[in-house]
Order: structure tokens, then C-alpha cells, then sequence
């Protein structure tokens, strides 16, 4: 499913959505599952919000999303941000190659019923 031109609208419309609270909340669980550092992949990334949070705390990120249109405008808040050094791939999670190891995976919110 490619989001097209709502990718774009995606952000405004989800102002409810506390990435502060989510980003800490899954450090903590990483962290308590013998991941306190490393690289980790977002699963269903999105715009990137979550992701750029967790690049934030140290995590070396891989942003994985099916919406070339979502993952521009991630593209986008990464440069904004200087924050280069986050790979995204465009991929349908279903068919997923990471083509090398992480140490632990997220995904948020409605992604797996996409």
C-alpha cells in the first residue's frame, strides 16, 4: 500500500501520537532485553518519528517502509535533522531482507495490520 500525497498530511494527522513517551518506553525495553545500543530496524517506519527519536538515544537505525512517499518525507525530517546515517529501505515487510544482522527490531502502532 503506497500512501502517496497523504504521506505528506500523515504527520498533522497524528499530532495525538507521544513519540517522546513511545521512544522511551521502547529504550527501556530494549535495554532490558540485552539491547542497549546496536543496530535496531523500525519496521513499518513511517514518516520517521519514532526512528529519529531511537537514532537519537544512540541506536544505529534502519527505517524499513513499503511507502516510497513515506520514506520521503522521513528522507526529508532526517536531513533537517543531520541525521544521514539512517538507512532506509523501501520494502513490503512480508518480503523482508535486511541483507545483514541487527540486533533487535520495533514497529509501531498500525503496521501490522497493513
Amino acid at each position: 500500500m503506497a500512501y502517496q500525497d497523504f504521506a505528506y498530511w500523515y504527520d498533522s494527522l497524528n499530532t495525538e501520537a507521544d513519540y517522546d513517551r513511545l521512544a522511551d518506553e521502547m529504550v527501556t525495553r530494549l535495554a532490558r532485553h540485552g539491547v542497549p545500543n546496536g543496530i535496531v530496524a523500525d519496521l513499518g517506519c513511517g514518516t520517521g518519528e519514532l526512528c529519529l527519536r531511537l537514532a537519537a538515544h544512540g541506536y544505529d537505525m534502519i527505517g524499513v517502509d513499503a511507502s516510497p512517499d513515506m520514506l520521503s518525507v522521513f528522507r526529508e525530517k532526517a536531513a533537517e535533522q543531520g541525521r544521514g546515517d539512517i538507512l532506509l529501505l523501501c520494502q513490503d515487510l512480508a518480503k523482508l531482507d535486511l541483507y545483514g544482522t541487527i540486533r533487535a527490531a520495533v514497529s509501531s502502532f498500525d503496521t501490522l495490520n497493513h
